[in-house]
């Protein structure tokens, strides 16, 4: 006895309006299919998040970001392009000059995406060396055990509605890159977001913030570069991480 070819069939697209938001929301929708007769078929459900406008909209912060000025002007950020007349420094590289500014009293938020972001040493302070490393062929791709990637919510991405777990919501987001050299003391109150792999092993930084000299650097790995126009998720996380920085006194 041979079974029936499965078929597909269009039944149409789903389209709906989101009301007036004021937070974001995690919701549910629920999909269930009728014969014509009434009777249940099927039925299965799509997690969904809503992000209101509001809470990316860009402050009065003036931003110096020399290989993202195209993407962060459709935001709506004011831009410079005299570092020293900048509020925060948006980079993408860390280089011997941007480490001189940090200690010299600069902010800087480095969005080290790739192996080629860090260009110059930079120090724990505690005798280490702070550093980016590839999570591909080593101890933190996670293809050996499951790894479990999160957020801190107490200083930055409250607005982002999933519990402090990074799942489908930060999808295209997932960092490559990881933040090595941070001592387990520094995960209170330097880390903003990291992973660990099985039993909370291999615990490593995905966001991290360090005062360098006179000034405040402020890591993420995650991949925001491609999507800060069109992912309402890394737009989030870019407004939260200048607002952050804009409150950090320089020390």
């Amino acid at each position: 006895m041979m079974p029936h070819r499965a078929q597909v069939t269009n039944v149409g697209t789903i389209g709906f309006e989101v009301p007036p938001l004021e937070e974001s929301r995690r919701v549910r929708l629920e999909l269930r299919l009728f014969d014509q007769t009434g009777e249940l078929i099927t039925r299965n459900h799509q997690e969904l998040y809503f992000f209101p406008r509001h809470i990316a909209e860009p402050g009065e912060a003036l931003l110096y970001a020399p290989t993202l000025a195209e993407q962060l002007r459709v935001r709506g950020y004011r831009l410079t392009d005299d570092v020293s007349a900048a509020d925060i420094a948006v980079v993408e590289q860390m280089t011997d000059e941007l480490r001189l500014y940090v200690q010299n009293g600069g902010r800087v938020l480095w969005l080290a995406e790739d192996e080629e972001a860090q260009q110059t040493y930079l120090s724990t302070g505690g005798g280490g060396t702070l550093g980016i490393a590839r999570r591909d062929g080593s101890k933190w791709q996670g293809d050996w055990a499951s790894n479990m990637n999160w957020i801190c919510q107490d200083h930055m991405f409250r607005h982002i509605p999933t519990g402090g777990t990074v799942d489908f919501a930060f999808a295209d987001l997932v960092p490559e890159q990881v933040i090595t050299g941070l001592s387990p003391r520094d995960f209170a109150t330097d880390v903003h977001s990291g992973l660990f792999v099985g039993w909370l092993h291999h615990t490593v930084a995905l966001i991290a913030e360090r005062n360098i000299g006179a000034g405040r650097l402020l890591i993420s790995t995650y991949q925001l570069r491609e999507h800060l126009t069109d992912h309402p998720v890394a737009a989030v996380m870019l407004h939260d991480m200048v607002t952050h920085l804009m409150r950090s006194s320089k020390v």
